[in-house]
């Protein structure tokens, strides 16, 4: 099983440093551009399905990768949305993520949004259900920063500290094998689709 995991273009939000969380967000400029790189990086992979996150950022990257992969069937799923910030969504940003993840404050939740812990519950048991669905396809995810990392420390065994302290760029690729128990990283954050 090769599981490639990729992060939506740039937003405004992303631009502008507003807190997205699940709010839908719209690609600039730059984010289009980065999501024509990234689709061209992947136009000679061969993937058996698609799963992307319902939340317009992604479905927006999606479109310049189906280019590509028109037949490619996708599922849209609320399990790769990003983190639920609650009351913080559409806001500057405020807090010290790292700082947060340093301390491993897991369950530090903002007032109506979701904790990292619950991030990380939701994400792990969709991994599952895709490592038991797909165990000998290839599988394209679009998605965000924040379930990037739980991915990576579900399948990869990384520390809180240890996947945060990777840089999940936009439009990044992350690569990774999967047979069996054993697991192996292929690529993990890879933009250089972006410098071309």
């Amino acid at each position: 099983m090769i599981l490639t995991i990729t992060r939506h273009g740039e937003t405004i939000e992303n631009r502008d440093r507003i807190c997205q969380g699940q709010l839908d967000g719209l690609l600039t400029d730059l984010g289009i551009e980065q999501a024509k790189k990234l689709a061209s990086r992947l136009k000679d992979e061969s993937f058996d399905i698609i799963y992307c996150s319902d939340l317009g950022r992604t479905k927006d990257t999606l479109k310049e990768i189906r280019c590509f992969h028109p037949d490619t069937p996708v599922v849209f799923v609320k399990e790769l949305r990003e983190r639920n910030m609650g009351e913080l969504e559409g806001q500057k940003h405020r807090i010290d993520w790292k700082v947060a993840v340093q301390e491993e404050r897991k369950d530090m939740r903002i007032p109506g949004g979701e904790s990292f812990q619950e991030l990380y519950d939701r994400v792990n048991v969709f991994v599952d259900h895709i490592r038991s669905k797909h165990s000998n396809e290839s599988v394209l995810f679009v998605t965000h920063g924040g379930p990037i990392h739980m991915m990576l420390m579900i399948l990869l065994g990384m520390k809180w500290a240890e996947s945060f302290a990777r840089i999940i760029g936009n439009t990044s690729v992350t690569i990774v094998e999967v047979d069996g128990r054993c697991v192996q990283p292929l690529l993990i954050g890879c933009t250089d689709h972006l410098d071309s």
